[in-house]
């Protein structure tokens, strides 16, 4: 990773401290976190998304990724669903799912 990227990866913080009405600041560092292994941080970010945006199919999907690397099956599917429910075509969601 190049200095500008690690620069642009630690700011998603600060992002979130200067806008923190804007769901796209924690969807950001949502995927950063999850990313990093994160992933009860990134459950939580994933959680302030789908609050502002319940409709938001990928967070569904993204916190259902965290889940399943933390060992919580259930949620997992859970959230897989949700995801195909808001968007049926939505291929990740179904292989993730076929996964669990």
């Amino acid at each position: 990773m190049n200095k500008q990227t690690k620069e642009l990866f630690e700011d998603y913080d600060e992002m979130v401290k200067e806008f923190p009405n804007e769901p796209i600041t924690y969807f950001c560092r949502g995927i950063d976190r999850l990313r990093k292994g994160e992933f009860e941080s990134a459950v939580n970010d994933f959680n302030e998304v789908i609050k502002a945006n319940s409709g938001y199919y990928v967070a569904y999907y993204l916190r259902g990724r965290a889940y399943c690397f933390l060992k919580q099956p259930e949620q997992a599917i859970s959230d897989y669903k949700k995801a195909l429910d808001l968007k049926p075509d939505f291929t990740f969601a179904k292989t993730a799912l076929d996964e669990v």
